[in-house]
């Protein structure tokens, strides 16, 4: 699922997604980090792999 929150000037402030099974969240969290990571900040995406994040 996908949440797209606009500003009322129609600016997008936040963008929320949800992905079910966690391995479908990691993937394309990395390949976005990779593509758009610089412009909007590499804290954004996750890199760790699954077993990382299923262990925390």
């Amino acid at each position: 699922m996908g949440v797209i929150e606009r500003d009322e000037t129609g600016h997008v402030q936040r963008v929320t997604m949800t992905f079910a099974p966690l391995d479908a969240a990691v993937s394309p969290s990395a390949e976005l980090g990779g593509i758009v990571g610089k412009e909007l900040g590499d804290d954004l995406f996750s890199d760790a792999s699954v077993n990382e994040i299923a262990a925390s």
